[in-house]
Order: structure tokens, then sequence, then C-alpha cells
């Protein structure tokens, strides 16, 4: 993102932990945001056991206290723009590594097995399409991930669309996959208006 979408996203997610502090409404899921089940799909992208996961647009970090939950051993490293989520993060999830950065700009030293990103792009961003913003993350993603990139869109096949919201249609998103790997998995199976796609390296 560049700076104008950058400074937008940083203070609207600070406005609404001033307002709901550590709660699924900061993230703008809403008291009920099923990010349970978000988390479940995205984490079956593969075998996560010791293995190291970057875990893109982290909020709070919750994922990292997911798979822990769920028995598993990874190697979490969280990354995102918004300063008091990441410090809330650090807080909550010490066990985690965490990143005050922005993905697309963010130099990285290593690849990591996993990559998963939750709602990232969700916002219409307002000084470039996000068309060319997704297709962009998720071109650097797959060169960042050993085994696969895991992330999840709302659709556009919905009854409302909230004014900043960004909606994708699943056939765009089909395009630019075949345009940034030939192996890959689009999931619309378990809840109504969102879906999930699996990205692996190239056979």
């Amino acid at each position: 993102m560049n700076d104008i979408d950058i400074e937008t996203v940083k203070k609207r997610y600070s406005d609404r932990y001033k307002q709901f502090g550590y709660s699924p409404e900061t993230l703008g899921w809403g008291k009920n945001g099923r990010q349970e089940l978000r988390f479940s799909i995205l984490t079956q992208i593969g075998d996560l056991n010791e293995k190291s996961i970057l875990d893109v647009g982290c909020g709070f970090g919750d994922l990292c206290g997911y798979v822990m939950s769920k028995g598993l051993s990874c190697e979490y490293t969280g990354i995102d723009i918004v300063p008091d989520l990441i410090e809330e993060g650090k807080q909550r999830f010490p066990h985690g590594e965490y990143i005050l950065g922005d993905f697309d700009t963010h130099s990285f030293d290593k690849q990591f097995d996993y990559i998963i990103a939750s709602g990232i792009f969700n916002f219409k961003l307002l000084s470039e399409s996000n068309a060319e913003y997704i297709r962009r993350m998720l071109r650097k993603m797959i060169q960042c991930s050993k085994h696969g990139v895991a992330v999840d869109f709302m659709s556009i096949y919905v009854d409302y669309q909230h004014p900043i919201a960004f909606h994708t249609n699943p056939a765009s998103v089909l395009d630019i996959a075949l345009k940034t790997t030939n192996k890959f998995v689009i999931r619309q199976d378990y809840m109504p208006y969102e879906y999930s796609l699996y990205l692996y390296p190239r056979w």
C-alpha cells in the first residue's frame, strides 16, 4: 500500500482499538466474527506442525494463540502496520515474533514454510487498484514461502456491501491465481459470502 492507504488503515484500527480494546470488533469482525472458523480453514493448507508461519496483517497475533491451542509447535512471526495491535500481540502471545511494518515493502532475510493472511484484502484502497494490490501481494507471498500461502476474501455475491469494504469476484481471483502458480485450491465451503485461496509452489 502507499502512504495514503497505510495512514488510513492505521487510523482506522487505532481508533477501533481505543474504543474496543482487545476485541474482534477492533479488527472489524464484529462480536461474532467467526475468527476461529477462518483460522481453521486457513490452517488446513498443510501440516503446520514444526513449521514456520508468517501471519501477514497479524493484528493481535491471535493466529499464534490458535495454533498453540491446537497443540501445534510452530515458529510464528506476525507482521502488521498498526503499532497498537503489534504491542498488544507481544503482551498476549510473547512466544511469537512480531514485525511492525508493511509486508508489501518489507525485506525478509528468509523464506517461511507457510504464509497466512486473513482479512487484509477486505478494504477498498483509496489510491491504487485493489486488484493490482492483490496480484502484487500474492506474487510476493508465494516468493517468500516454501510450501504455500493461504488467504481469504469477501465475495461479491452478497446481499449488502459496506461502502469501505472490498468484495472480490472469485473468477478474478482465479485469474490472479493462475498467473501466480499452477497449483492452487479455492474454498467456498465453510461460510456464505467468504472464500479462501491456497497457493502452492508450481509443480
